[in-house]
C-alpha cells in the first residue's frame, strides 16, 4: 500500500481502522431497519471524538449510508460511553482501543430481493499531538426478503407529543 501513494508516510491511516462490520438482522423486508455495526480500532495514544464532542472545536464521529442507495439513516449513531480525554487543558469526550457503534438503518425502495450491498463511511477525528480527519469507507451484505412497504422519506421530523404544548387554561 505505501508505494501506491509516494507521499505516504509508513503506517499513516492506521491511527483508527475498521476491524469488523456486519448488519443485523442479516435479512429484513423492504420497509424495515436494521442495525449496521463497525468494529472500530484506534491506535494505542490516539483518540477517537465521540459523537457528542464539540463541533465547534472537532469533527465529532459521524455514520453515513450511501445517499441513492437501498437503505438510509432510520435514527442517530449510537456508541459506547466515551471517555473523557484532556487535550491541551479542554476535556473531550473521545473512544480510545477497540469499540463497536452502530447505526440503524432502514431499507428503502431502491433494495431488490436477494443479496444487497449497503455502503457509507464512518468519519469524525482522531488526534494525538496532532488531529487527522477520518473517512473509513465500509461496505456490508444483507439479505432482502421478499414482501415488505417502502416507507415515504421523511423531510421534516415531526414534533414529538411531548414538545406539543397543552390548550391554555382561562
Amino acid at each position: 500500500p505505501q508505494d501506491d501513494d509516494p507521499f505516504g508516510i509508513p503506517g499513516e491511516g492506521l491511527e483508527i481502522e475498521l476491524i469488523s462490520t456486519s448488519v443485523e438482522p442479516a435479512e429484513a423486508k423492504i420497509g424495515e431497519v436494521v442495525h449496521v455495526r463497525l468494529g472500530v480500532q484506534v491506535k494505542e495514544g490516539w483518540h477517537y471524538y465521540s459523537l457528542t464532542a464539540d463541533p465547534e472545536s472537532t469533527i465529532p464521529a459521524f455514520f453515513e449510508i450511501d445517499k441513492g442507495g437501498p437503505a438510509e439513516a432510520a435514527g442517530d449513531l449510537i456508541e459506547p460511553k466515551p471517555k473523557s480525554w484532556d487535550f491541551f487543558g479542554t476535556v473531550y469526550p473521545v473512544h480510545e482501543g477497540s469499540f463497536e457503534i452502530s447505526l440503524p438503518v432502514r431499507l428503502t425502495g431502491e433494495a431488490k430481493e436477494g443479496e444487497v450491498t449497503l455502503s457509507g463511511r464512518l468519519g469524525g477525528q482522531v488526534c494525538e499531538e496532532v488531529c487527522l480527519n477520518v473517512d473509513l469507507p465500509f461496505q456490508v451484505v444483507i439479505n432482502v426478503l421478499p414482501g415488505g412497504t417502502a416507507v415515504p422519506a421523511q423531510i421534516e421530523p415531526e414534533t414529538p407529543s411531548a414538545e406539543k404544548k397543552p390548550p391554555e387554561q382561562s
